[in-house]
């Protein structure tokens, strides 16, 4: 069953990415290279597996002990471990390979770098479905509503990182600010969203007013994101003639 829901997830985010990639205007990339982002994205998480291994080793030959045994609050201890573990290290995997995918293809508008971008977070979603997902229903049924975040982080990345190259290349002094914005957003999210979630450290203490008060956070967090996630496509799908007309040159 939980191989089921996982595929189902999974699904999902192949018809959403389908549907996306068809919307461009005046016509689509090759299909190739809509392609290419989702198979090297399969990389991305053994990427930041690796990533996380090296800080774990780094920090425990510099202090002696692991991260986790460092920090002295619940809430501190969930954010910190989620921004290593999730936001800075899957996130940056992410932006990686993204950022190999646009020198190959060269997308030549930023509606191309939006779905490029979530191209590689389908990517990353079939390999997280089939590592975390199958094996525990429980994991598989709260993962499925927020099928598409890797999509929605990827799509905020990709279109602000391709605007601030259009930015630069129009000599406008908002580039900064998309790249900021481009490289933070996902990152932020990601960890707030693993801190409530796979990660809240509230879920390991005996104490059961803490562990209902951990459950409660989790399901919110889980349903503001899925919120968030449609927000992001519906947007997208809303702004991709503006994102279309945004062309680059070499």
């Amino acid at each position: 069953m939980d191989l089921i829901v996982s595929l189902l997830s999974y699904a999902l985010c192949i018809v959403f990415y389908i549907r996306m990639y068809a919307r461009e205007t005046p016509e689509p990339m090759e299909r190739k290279a809509a392609v290419l982002p989702v198979a090297l994205g399969m990389v991305t998480p053994f990427l930041s597996t690796v990533m996380v291994m090296l800080a774990g080793l780094l920090v425990l030959n510099v202090f002696g002990k692991p991260l986790s045994d460092l920090i002295p609050t619940l809430t501190l201890k969930s954010l910190v471990s989620s921004f290593f573990a999730a936001g800075l290290a899957e996130e940056l995997s992410k932006l990686l390979v993204y950022l190999l995918v646009v020198r190959l293809v060269k997308p030549k508008n930023v509606y191309e770098h939006g779905v490029l971008c979530a191209g590689v977070g389908v990517g990353f979603t079939a390999l997280e479905e089939l590592l975390y997902g199958s094996g525990n229903i429980v994991v598989s049924l709260i993962r499925l509503p927020v099928f598409a975040m890797h999509m929605a982080l990827g799509i905020i990345m990709g279109t602000n990182l391709g605007r601030a190259r259009y930015a630069q290349q129009e000599g406008d002094a908002n580039a900064n600010l998309y790249l900021i914005l481009g490289l933070a957003v996902p990152v932020l999210w990601h960890t707030v969203y693993d801190a409530a979630t796979v990660m809240n450290a509230g879920f390991a203490v005996e104490d059961e007013a803490v562990v209902v008060m951990a459950i409660t956070v989790s399901l919110a967090v889980v349903l503001v994101s899925a919120v968030f996630q449609f927000l992001v496509l519906n947007r997208f799908k809303g702004e991709r003639g503006e994102y279309c007309s945004l062309e680059l040159h070499e």
